[in-house]
């Protein structure tokens, strides 16, 4: 039986990650990043299968804000945490639900460019009898020039 080991899980994560910092980009910082929290509980209905449905999201939004030794702004963490979205369809009651365990990274460039990398599980919905029905998982990562335009994926 094969287990997966968390802390090597982790590592390689991480390592996988920060490898798409390129080379000289400062992200030390010399104070503690600025963190905020904020709790969602938002329900929306959304009409996108030819009858409504109600997602429900729920859980903490982590922001954590880094900046350099002379108060530059250098990258922005955004993390769902404890988080849980459902799908309901209010005809008859049945849902589906999923945990997000996701982070985004926001990093500055010098010259107005930027990256924005997401990582982790963005839902993972499986119906009892049918399986998994949709899967959003791994590493997105695009680079911006100072204009907004997507350069490199």
């Amino acid at each position: 039986m094969n287990t997966l080991h968390f802390p090597r899980f982790l590592a390689v994560t991480l390592a996988a990650l920060l490898s798409l910092i390129p080379a000289g980009t400062s992200i030390a910082a010399t104070s503690p990043p600025e963190v905020f929290r904020f709790d969602i509980n938002q329900t929306q209905t959304l009409n996108l299968c030819g009858f409504p449905i109600v997602r429900q999201d729920v859980g903490t939004l982590v922001i954590q804000d880094h900046y350099d030794s002379d108060g530059n702004f250098v990258f922005e963490n955004v993390i769902f945490s404890n988080w849980r979205i459902t799908f309901t369809n209010p005809d008859n009651g049945k849902s589906v639900s999923s945990v997000r365990a996701y982070n985004e990274r926001f990093i500055q460039y010098d010259d107005g460019s930027y990256r924005v990398v997401s990582a982790g599980l963005v839902a993972h919905l499986v119906i009892p009898g049918k399986g998994v029905v949709a899967a959003n998982v791994g590493i997105i990562s695009v680079t911006f020039d100072a204009s907004d335009t997507p350069i490199s994926t």
